[in-house]
């Protein structure tokens, strides 16, 4: 099964080159699963044909940058990043041809602000509660009683790498937390009628959570399966 994965902007150093990477850790953890990923190219002028014509059956928002302004911020009228750009058009011809989606990190990040939702872009100075989350690990109670039943548990230790994130003031309305740390903070979210999951943490890194994470990406890789997609249902795919 092929599935598209998003990539990071990298500025090279040593030799004035602007470079998509994404890292091997997502090659070998969705090779794993018997997944074939596909990574997407930030300068296409049409990402959404893309992923059509390698005939992929699910997309994976990967981790990396911080999110580019978002309406009502300060430089919000600046044009978007070739990332931010990219994935817009990705997440919403995915959304519009039923095409599931997994968000990590930034990727849970862009799923929520897609959504109508926001960001804390510090998460220390969005609460006094709020607690450190970048290099950390830390315990996660899942409130949702389905991921519950898939993670055998109600409490994960996660990895942590994030300074800005999502509050449960700050969700979308038409998404659930399903993941929550101690301090408030989203750390996994669903849409209630979509093939759509996010998760703050990184699976594909070493985590103490590794079955939880192994039977969530084989939970929604079956929706992917089991998807109707097709690819001229797309918009924006030239046919």
């Amino acid at each position: 099964m092929i599935i598209a994965v998003s990539m990071r902007v990298v500025n090279n150093p040593t030799y004035p080159e602007v470079r998509d990477a994404l890292s091997h850790e997502w090659i070998r953890a969705l090779s794993k699963l018997g997944v074939v990923p596909v990574p997407v190219p930030n300068v296409l002028p049409d990402p959404v044909a893309y992923v059509w014509t390698v005939g992929a059956k699910g997309l994976v928002l990967s981790g990396g940058e911080d999110l580019g302004p978002i309406g009502g911020e300060d430089g919000a009228e600046e044009p978007p990043s070739p990332r931010d750009r990219t994935e817009r058009a990705l997440l919403q011809g995915a959304l519009a041809a039923g095409l599931p989606v997994f968000g990590v990190c930034r990727g849970m990040q862009f799923i929520n602000v897609l959504f109508g939702g926001s960001l804390a872009r510090s998460l220390m100075e969005e609460s006094p509660q709020a607690k450190m989350h970048a290099g950390v690990s830390h315990e996660v109670e899942i409130v949702e009683s389905r991921m519950q039943v898939l993670a055998g548990v109600k409490r994960v230790v996660t990895n942590s790498y994030h300074n800005q994130g999502v509050t449960l003031r700050r969700l979308a309305p038409s998404l659930r937390a399903f993941a929550l740390a101690d301090d408030g903070v989203v750390e996994g979210l669903l849409h209630p009628g979509r093939p759509v999951l996010g998760v703050q943490w990184h699976p594909e890194r070493e985590n103490a959570a590794a079955e939880f994470d192994t039977r969530l990406l084989g939970y929604w890789l079956s929706q992917c399966a089991s998807s109707f997609w097709r690819g001229d249902r797309a918009p924006g795919c030239g046919r």
